[in-house]
C-alpha cells in the first residue's frame, strides 16, 4: 500500500486527471442516464385474481368461483397470505408471495393452471385473469378530458388520445378509469314482442345464427384455387336491423329492427368517475420501469397542449398530480439542503484546521459523490426521495478519515518532513484506525441491505448509497488526498495556534480532571440520565411506522341506504364534491376525483366495497413543500365534521393516503369463525369497544348490509306442466335486468360486445321483468308472474375470506396527534376479554395493516441491529487486539439514545409533534456505526498512551486533550452535514427529517459521552481491576 501511495503522491498530475475523469464520469451519468423518481420501484410481490359475473349476488360469487379457485390455490407453494373479497357482479383474490419461493419465476402462470382446473359456472362471460401487480410502473400523472359530447364519443375520443399516449417514450400504461366497453344494444319492446309472439331465446338465435364470418374451406375452379368464406357479420347498425326473424310462403317477414331498437351504446355501468364534480375521461399515466419521471413528463406535457388542435377546439385538457413536480421539489429541496451542508462542514473545517487541510478534504466531496453517482447507476439505483436522504445522511462522514489523514500529513510537514515524505507516512500511519472506522459504519448500515418486507424493499437504497460512498472515501482519502495536501500545502508555513481552541482544550481538560477525579459519580449519573431518557420516551413519546406527514391526498368515503340506484349515488356525490370545494382554499387544492359504485382506498384495502350505493372522493393537493404553512389533515377533519352535520342520512368517513409503502390502516382486525353469527357478534362487540377509545377518528366493518335481493322461485309444478326449466327462465331474467350478451363484433383492435336488453325508462321494472314472456317446449309463451314468485332477501355488500376460511373485518383510523397505532392495538389486544365476552371460544382474531407491518419492520430492525453489533465488536477486537477497550468503545451506543429521546421531545414540546418513526428509528441504528468512531480514535490513543508506559489516568487526561479537536470536528462534521435537512433551512421535508434529527441529535450527545463519560468507565473499570488484584494478591 505504502508504494502505491508514495506512487500517487509523486504523480500529483495522474490523480489530477483520474478526479477530473470520475467528476466527468459522475456528471455525464447524472444528466444523460440517471433515473429521477419520486419513490423508488419497488416490486410489490403481490398478484391478483379478477373475475366479473355480472347479475350474481356475493353469496353466488363466493360460492361459484372464490371457494372453487381457493381449494386449487391451496396445494401451490409460496402463497404466504390470500385474500379473497367477493362484491355484486365480480370478486377478486388477492395474494401476497414469497419472493424467495423456489418457484417464484412461474408463480403467476401456476395461478392460472390452477383457475383453469377449478370448475366455474359455464356463463362466466370471461375467465378470471390473473394480474402481478407492478410496484416499479409507477403513476407520473392524471389526466382529465371533458367536452360537450356523447358519452359514446367521449369514449372514443378518449381511446384515441390513450392510443397517442402510448406512443410517448416512456409511457408503460394509461388506465382509464371507469372505462366501459362500446356495444350493439338491441334493446327490445316488450309489448312488440308479445304482439308477434317472439322470446328473447328466438332473437338471441337469430343473431348467434347471423353475426358470423367463418372459413369454409378452399376449392378449385377454371380460373384457378380460391377460399371459401361465410360472411354475415354485422358491417353496420343498418345491416343488423335488416335480419329477419320470421318469414312466411306469401313473403312477408318480421325484421329485427321491427321488434327492436338497435344503437351503438357503452355497456351499462357499474362505476363512474367524474373530475371536480363534471363527467370527463379520467386517465392515469403510468410510466416504464426505466423511464425518468421528469423526462416522461417534459414529453408528456408539449402532446397534451395540441390535444385541442388535433381533435377539436370544444375539448379540455386538465393535467394534475403531476408526480414529476412532487419529484423535482422534494429532490431539490434535499438538494437545497445537501448544499447548505457542504458549506457547513467546509466551515467547520475552517474553525478547526489550516486553510489547505480544509480545502483539499472539502475538494474529495464532489469527487465523491460524483463517483458515488456512477456506482449507484451501476447497481440499478434510482435518484430518488430515499438515495438522496443517503447522500445526505452520508456527508458528513466522508470527510471524517480525511480530517484525521489531513491534521496528520500537515503535522508531519511542520515536524520538518518534506511533502511527499510527510504524505506517505501521514497515510500510512493512519490505515489501521481510519479502515477501522470506515468498517464499524458499515457494519451498521450492510445489515440494513438485507431487511425483509416491502419495507426492507423501499428503503434499500440507503444502505447501498452510504456503503458505496464510504468506501470511495477511503479510497480517496489514501489514494488522492496525500497527493493534494503534499502538493497545496506550504511545508515552511507554521499556521499561529487559534486562541479559543487553546481556551477550548483548557476548559475542557478542566472539566475531565474533575470528571475522572468523580468517575464514580460521573458514571452513575450518566447511567440515571440513560434511565429517565427510556422512562421518558415510554411515558411521552409515540411511535408511528410512517407519520402522516407531507400529506398530498386523502379519501372521503360516503355510503348511502341500502337501495340506492348509481345515478341517484352519483347525484348525492356531486353535492358532496361541490361543499368539499367550498372548503378548501383553490391555492391548496389541484383536483377532486370522484367514484360511484366502488370505495376502495387501494388494491389492498381490507375494506373495498362496491356497488352502487358507494362512493368516494379523492382530494388532490399541491405538494406538500410548496404549502409549509398548511397541513391537509386539518382540511380532512374540518371538512369530515362538516359533512357528517350537514349529510345525517349519510355514512361519511375519510381516511388519509400516506407517502411511503402501502402499510393499511391503523387497526385492522380480522375475526374468523366457522360460526358466522359469532363473527359477527365479535365485530360488533369490537366496534363498540372502539367508541370508548379517546383518538379514533374512523371506525368501520365489513358487516354493512348490501341491496336486498330479489329471488325468482319457479312453481316446479306449472312449470312442469307449461313446459319450462330454470335455465330458460334465466337467460330471460339476465335480458330483462342487465342484458344478455349474445355475441361480438370485432373492429380493428376492439371488440363489441352484441347485448340483448330490455327498456331501462320503460317505468316500472318490476312490473316489466314479471311480464317477460318465456318460451315453452311446444313453441308458446308464458308471462314469468304465472310460473314464478319474486321473493325479497335480504342482500350481502362483500363476502371475505383470508387464506379460505370466511373473516369480518374491523378497522379503524387515528388522530396522530392523540393515539398511535401501537397504543390502539396494544389496548384492543390487552382488553379482548372485554369485547370477545360469550364468543372468545368461538372466534380467533388477527391483527394486521400497519400493527403488522410494524412488527415485519421491528423485527427485521431488531436483526439488523443485532448483526450490526456483533460486527462491530469483532472489528474493534481486531483493532485493539483486547476485549475490554471493544466494549467501552461501544458503550456510547446506548447513551446515544439519550440525544435522540431528548430531542424529539423537545420538538414535540416547543415546536410540533414529531413521533418516533421507522426512519427514525433507521437513524438509531445508523448511529450504532457513527457514534462508535469518536470513542474509537480517543481509546486508540489511550491504549498507546499506556504502551508507552504512562499510568492510566495521565494516560487518560493526555490522550483525551490531544484529541479533543479530532473528536469535535468528526462529529461536527456529521452533525452539520445533517442538521438542514433535520430542522429544512434549505427547506423542510417531515418525510425524511426525523432520520436527519435522530442521527445528529444522538451524535451530538454521544459525543459528550465520548468527552467525559467513557474516559470516567475507563478509570473505573481500572479501579475494579486493581480492587481486585488488592483481594487476590493479599489472600
Amino acid at each position: 500500500m505504502e508504494a502505491i501511495i508514495r506512487f500517487l503522491v509523486i504523480r500529483g498530475l495522474v490523480v489530477n486527471l483520474v478526479s477530473v475523469f470520475l467528476l466527468a464520469l459522475g456528471g455525464v451519468t447524472a444528466v444523460m442516464y440517471m433515473q429521477v423518481e419520486a419513490f423508488p420501484n419497488v416490486n410489490l410481490d403481490i398478484i391478483q385474481i379478477d373475475t366479473v359475473y355480472p347479475g350474481a349476488s356475493p353469496s353466488e360469487i363466493e360460492q361459484l368461483i372464490i371457494t372453487p379457485i381457493e381449494q386449487e390455490l391451496r396445494a401451490l407453494n409460496g402463497i404466504d397470505k390470500m385474500i379473497s373479497m367477493a362484491f355484486p357482479g365480480s370478486g377478486r383474490i388477492s395474494m401476497e408471495v414469497d419472493p424467495h419461493a423456489s418457484n417464484r419465476d412461474r408463480l403467476t402462470s401456476d395461478i392460472s393452471l390452477a383457475i383453469d382446473r377449478a370448475t366455474l359456472p359455464s356463463d362466466l362471460p370471461d375467465d378470471p385473469f390473473v394480474t402481478e401487480v407492478d410496484g416499479a410502473v409507477f403513476p407520473i400523472l392524471r389526466i382529465a378530458i371533458s367536452a360537450d359530447r356523447s358519452e359514446l364519443a367521449l369514449k372514443r375520443l378518449g381511446d384515441t388520445i390513450k392510443e397517442e399516449l402510448l406512443a410517448i417514450a416512456g409511457v408503460a400504461k394509461v388506465v382509464v378509469l371507469s372505462d366501459r366497453k362500446a356495444e350493439y344494444s338491441v334493446e327490445v319492446n316488450p309489448e312488440k314482442l308479445r304482439k308477434a309472439r317472439i322470446s328473447v331465446d328466438q332473437v338471441t338465435a337469430v343473431l348467434r345464427g347471423w353475426n358470423l364470418n367463418r372459413p369454409g374451406g378452399e376449392i378449385d375452379t377454371p380460373d384457378g384455387q380460391k377460399s371459401v368464406r361465410i360472411v354475415g357479420e354485422f358491417s353496420c347498425i343498418d345491416d343488423a336491423k335488416s335480419i329477419v326473424v320470421r318469414a312466411n310462403a306469401g313473403g312477408n317477414s318480421l325484421l329485427l329492427g321491427d321488434i327492436a331498437e338497435i344503437k351503438e351504446a357503452l355497456e351499462k355501468p357499474r362505476t363512474l368517475h367524474d373530475v371536480e364534480g363534471n363527467p370527463a375521461v379520467s386517465m392515469l399515466l403510468l410510466k416504464k420501469t426505466d423511464a425518468d419521471i421528469i423526462k416522461t413528463i417534459d414529453r408528456v406535457r408539449p402532446y397534451l397542449e395540441t390535444i385541442a388542435a388535433r381533435h377539436g377546439a370544444d375539448i379540455s385538457v386538465k393535467p394534475f398530480q403531476d408526480f414529476s413536480n412532487f419529484a423535482r421539489m422534494r429532490l431539490g429541496v434535499l438538494t437545497n439542503n445537501g448544499l447548505v451542508g457542504v458549506v457547513l462542514v467546509f466551515v467547520s473545517l475552517l474553525l478547526f484546521l489550516r486553510f489547505s487541510v480544509a480545502m483539499t478534504t472539502t475538494w474529495g466531496l464532489p469527487i465523491i459523490f460524483m463517483s458515488g453517482v456512477a456506482v449507484i447507476y451501476l447497481l440499478g439505483i434510482t435518484l430518488n426521495l430515499i438515495s438522496m436522504m443517503g447522500f445526505i445522511m452520508v456527508l458528513g462522514m466522508l470527510v471524517d478519515d480525511a480530517i484525521i489523514i489531513g491534521e496528520n500529513i500537515t503535522y508531519h510537514m511542520e515536524k520538518g518532513l518534506k511533502p511527499v515524505e510527510a504524505a506517505v507516512k501521514g497515510a500510512i500511519e493512519l490505515i489501521g484506525p481510519v479502515t477501522t472506522t470506515i468498517l464499524t459504519t458499515i457494519a451498521a448500515f450492510l445489515p440494513l441491505m438485507f431487511m425483509s418486507g416491502i419495507i426492507g424493499k423501499f428503503v434499500i437504497a440507503i444502505p447501498v448509497v452510504v456503503i458505496s460512498l464510504l468506501v470511495l472515501s477511503w479510497l480517496e482519502s489514501f489514494l488522492m488526498l496525500p497527493s493534494h495536501v503534499a502538493h497545496v500545502t506550504n511545508p515552511n508555513k507554521h499556521s499561529e495556534e487559534r486562541a479559543w481552541l487553546i481556551a477550548l482544550e483548557n476548559i475542557y481538560a478542566w472539566l475531565l480532571e474533575k470528571t475522572i477525579r468523580f468517575r464514580w459519580l460521573t458514571v452513575v449519573v450518566s447511567f440515571a440520565v440513560l434511565a429517565g431518557a427510556v422512562h421518558l420516551a415510554k411515558n411521552n413519546l409515540q411511535f408511528q411506522l410512517f407519520p402522516p406527514v407531507s400529506i398530498e391526498e386523502y379519501i372521503i368515503r360516503v355510503t348511502a341506504q341500502p337501495g340506492t340506484s348509481l345515478k341517484q349515488m352519483r347525484e348525492i356525490i356531486r353535492r358532496v364534491d361541490v361543499d368539499i370545494r367550498k372548503n378548501i382554499k383553490p391555492e391548496y387544492l389541484q383536483s377532486t376525483v370522484s367514484q360511484t359504485g366502488d370505495i376502495s382506498m387501494d388494491g389492498g384495502d381490507p375494506l373495498t366495497q362496491r356497488g352502487s350505493r358507494y362512493g368516494q372522493i379523492r382530494m388532490i393537493y399541491t405538494p406538500a413543500v410548496s404549502r409549509p404553512e398548511h397541513n391537509a389533515m386539518d382540511d380532512m377533519s374540518k371538512i369530515t365534521l362538516l359533512l357528517k352535520d350537514k349529510y345525517k342520512q349519510l355514512d361519511i368517513s375519510s381516511t388519509l393516503i400516506s407517502n411511503g409503502p402501502p402499510l393499511g390502516r391503523a387497526l385492522e382486525a380480522e375475526i374468523s369463525s366457522f360460526d358466522t353469527r359469532a363473527s359477527e357478534q365479535a365485530a360488533m362487540q369490537l366496534m363498540a369497544y372502539l367508541t370508548t377509545i379517546k383518538g379514533i377518528s374512523t371506525i368501520d366493518s365489513g358487516l354493512k348490509p348490501g341491496d336486498a335481493e330479489l329471488h325468482v322461485v319457479l312453481d316446479r309444478q306449472m312449470s312442469a306442466y307449461v313446459g319450462v326449466n330454470l335455465d330458460i327462465v334465466s337467460r330471460h331474467v339476465r335480458a330483462a335486468t342487465d342484458g344478455l350478451v349474445v355475441s361480438s363484433i370485432r373492429q380493428g383492435t376492439e371488440e363489441i360486445d352484441v347485448t340483448v336488453r330490455f327498456p331501462s325508462k320503460s317505468g316500472d321494472q318490476l312490473e316489466q321483468l314479471k311480464n317477460v314472456l318465456i318460451p315453452n317446449n311446444r313453441g308458446g309463451l308464458v308471462a314469468l308472474h304465472k310460473i314464478a314468485k319474486l321473493v325479497e332477501k335480504p342482500g350481502l355488500t362483500t363476502i371475505r375470506h383470508k387464506n379460505g376460511i370466511r373473516i369480518v373485518n374491523v378497522v379503524a383510523d387515528v388522530d396522530s396527534n392523540e393515539l398511535s397505532s401501537l397504543k390502539l392495538n396494544r389496548q384492543v389486544k390487552d382488553n379482548e376479554a372485554i369485547w370477545l365476552e360469550g364468543v372468545e371460544d368461538k372466534v380467533s382474531v388477527n391483527y394486521g395493516g400497519e400493527q403488522e407491518k410494524n412488527q415485519e419492520s421491528f423485527i427485521s430492525l431488531l436483526v439488523a441491529f443485532v448483526f450490526a453489533l456483533i460486527a462491530i465488536f469483532f472489528i474493534l477486537a481486531i483493532q485493539f487486539n483486547n476485549m475490554v477497550y471493544p466494549l467501552l468503545v461501544m458503550a456510547a451506543i446506548p447513551f446515544g439514545a439519550i440525544g435522540v429521546i431528548l430531542s424529539f421531545y423537545l420538538h414535540d414540546l416547543f415546536w410540533k409533534p414529531m413521533p418516533l418513526s421507522f426512519f427514525s428509528t433507521m437513524g438509531m441504528v445508523a448511529l450504532t456505526g457513527v457514534v462508535v468512531n469518536s470513542s474509537l480514535v480517543l481509546l486508540v490513543f489511550i491504549q498507546r498512551a499506556r504502551e508507552q508506559g504512562m499510568e492510566i489516568i495521565e494516560a487518560i487526561l493526555t490522550a483525551c486533550r490531544r484529541r479533543l479537536r479530532a473528536v469535535i470536528l468528526t462529529a461536527a462534521t456529521t452533525v452539520v452535514g445533517l442538521l438542514p435537512t433535520a430542522y429544512g433551512w434549505g427547506g423542510l421535508d417531515p418525510f425524511v427529517s426525523p432520520m436527519a434529527l435522530a442521527l445528529s441529535s444522538g451524535l451530538t450527545f454521544a459525543t459528550l459521552v465520548t468527552l467525559f463519560t467513557i474516559p470516567a468507565m475507563l478509570a473505573t473499570g481500572h479501579d475494579v481491576r486493581d480492587f481486585f488484584r488488592r483481594r487476590f494478591s493479599s489472600s
